[in-house]
């Protein structure tokens, strides 16, 4: 007997709650990829800017924020490549 996977099972004629990575559609993809995209930018900016002496030395990792940044976006735009039915993985 096939087993059915608990987010595709009816119960009293309502769907099963989806888990959060069936319902990664277009608005959250968006929203998290212009947001990270933003965020590398800032953090690009950030991370660039001439140290100040009298101020001492910066205590946030602007560069590993965004490298970060930068990956999630990657990620945001390969998902939404997935989305528009591109195959990106194997």
């Amino acid at each position: 007997m096939r087993r059915v996977k608990p987010a595709l099972t009816l119960r009293c004629g309502r769907a099963a709650p989806l888990s959060w990575r069936e319902t990664m559609d277009w608005t959250w993809t968006g929203i998290l990829g212009f947001g990270a995209l933003a965020l590398a930018v800032l953090a690009g900016w950030l991370g660039a800017r001439p140290t100040d002496l009298k101020r001492g030395p910066s205590l946030v990792p602007w560069r590993l924020i965004m490298v970060l940044a930068g990956t999630v976006a990657i990620l945001m735009a390969a998902h939404a490549l997935n989305l528009l039915g591109v195959q990106t993985g194997r």
